[in-house]
């Protein structure tokens, strides 16, 4: 399991984040026969130590300032937390656990093919990010690549040679501008061949770990993702 620790950095990313949801749309329909509907549930944490590629920096313009953070890494392994917020749009503030202590996270995906019962598959969940930050104008620019890995099936009767198979993808949007586009762009195993796309929406916030007055607190960041749409299997 990775430490999770939140840094300058990401202090900044939470703050762009809470401003403004990272929704996306679902893209028009594409061909082919062995169509499926997926929803997905993704729970992920800063990485840490800080990966040596992770960078910022700030550029000051006219009407304001443009800070690029790159390669932000985030990481999710089951269990799941479930979805235990107080509130909704809220990441659980109040808990105290000893360090390393918390869930993992991961991804949970709901595969429906067309006229068949759903299937449910557990993973772990990477993320690559790359956001530029547009203040005041509180816009977000982000090109990430995201991966996930089977590693049980939850529910129902999945394909043979579920548990392993990996898919690999894109998240490219402008928030404040054309709608967020998640698309797969290659997988293996179950996932060979076949192509997703769909709506991802993301929230984040900061966890707190520790609150030793006088001491400043010590927290981490949370994410938490909700996603559905279409895989065209081969």
């Amino acid at each position: 399991m990775k430490k999770k620790i939140l840094g300058v950095f990401i202090n900044l990313l939470v703050v762009a984040m809470l401003a403004i949801p990272l929704i996306g749309a679902v893209q028009a329909g594409y061909g082919g026969k062995n169509k499926a509907t997926f929803e997905w549930y993704v729970e992920q944490w800063g990485v840490t130590p800080t990966p040596p590629d992770t960078r910022m920096h700030t550029i000051e313009k006219e009407d304001g300032t443009m800070t690029i953070i790159q390669n932000v890494h985030t990481y999710g392994e089951p269990p799941l937390v479930d979805n235990p917020y107080l509130y909704p749009n809220m990441p659980p503030m109040l808990w105290e656990p000893d360090w390393e202590d918390y869930p993992n996270g991961g991804i949970r995906l709901t595969v429906t093919p067309e006229g068949e019962d759903p299937y449910t598959l557990i993973g772990t969940f990477e993320k690559t990010m790359l956001y530029i930050a547009y203040n005041p104008k509180a816009s977000i620019l982000e090109n990430s690549k995201w991966s996930f890995t089977i590693t049980a099936v939850e529910d129902g009767d999945a394909p043979d040679g579920a548990v392993g198979s990996t898919m690999y993808g894109t998240i490219k949007s402008w928030q404040g501008g054309s709608p967020m586009e998640i698309k797969s762009t290659k997988g293996t195993g179950i996932f060979e061949g076949a192509f997703l796309r769909g709506t991802h929406t993301t929230s984040a916030g900061p966890v707190f770990e520790s609150f030793p007055p006088p001491d400043p607190p010590v927290y981490v960041l949370f994410t938490w993702s909700t996603g559905s749409g279409e895989i065209l299997f081969p």
